[in-house]
């Protein structure tokens, strides 16, 4: 499956949701996509497509509920392309894959989307490249993310960990979710407070004007446990 080619740009989504369908699996202490999946080779692709629309309507924010209104719609996968599920669930069940997506769920510090898509999925994005739409490259993301953490006071830390506070964390063209994802690990660091992190979370928006973006970081962000992304 060809994912440079514009043609074929649902191979991001698709991919997407897989790993976010193992993921939270495993964070919930479930298998993840397990070798059970595939024991019955004919029922390989409903098996697989089953076990993500599940983990979607258990994990997905409200703000995407809407992809699961027509069965299958959730992964788009025919049901007879069991050669192509069985090749799927072979990738997770190495033990290499799983230690390094099991490591991802413990620290939760990653960027799904841009860290793994990122490198190369620019062929795929033709449309959005239209309207200006790119992926940040990471190293870029994680330095001005310092810079903008470093230009807070210790007031300005607290009050975005309060409950009660005003500030927010706003980028208003955030394509996958890069720089929020970014933003909370740094502000998280800098602040140096222990606190629940919903009240961060909340003051986390993002914007953008592709429906395919937002709905990616939408995805992004629920990796890292927020379940109410505030994207539009």
């Amino acid at each position: 499956r060809d994912i440079n080619s514009s043609q074929n740009k649902p191979s991001l989504d698709f991919l997407a949701k897989i790993l976010f369908a193992h993921i939270t699996d495993k964070a919930d202490g479930g298998q993840g996509i397990s070798q059970e999946m595939v024991e019955l080779k004919s029922n390989a692709a409903k098996s697989l497509r089953d076990f993500v629309e599940l983990r979607l309507k258990k994990s997905l924010p409200d703000e995407l509920s809407y992809e699961l209104n027509d069965p299958g719609k959730a992964l788009k996968i025919s049901l007879r392309d069991n050669d192509f599920a069985v090749q799927i669930v072979n990738i997770f069940i190495q033990p290499v894959v799983d230690d390094v997506l099991s490591s991802l769920v413990r620290t939760h510090q990653f960027d799904i989307i841009n860290d793994i898509f990122g490198r190369f999925v620019t062929d795929s994005f033709v449309e959005e490249k239209e309207l200006a739409q790119y992926l940040t490259p990471p190293e870029i993301v994680k330095l001005m993310a310092r810079i903008g953490a470093n230009s807070l006071s210790e007031k300005h830390l607290k009050d975005l960990h309060n409950p009660k506070g005003e500030m927010m964390v706003l980028d208003p063209s955030c394509g996958v979710g890069s720089f929020l994802i970014e933003a909370i690990h740094t502000i998280k660091d800098h602040a140096q407070i222990k606190t629940n992190n919903t009240s961060l979370h909340r003051r986390i928006v993002g914007i953008d004007k592709s429906e395919r973006m937002a709905q990616l970081a939408i995805t992004n962000l629920s990796l890292l446990g927020i379940k109410k992304a505030n994207v539009i």
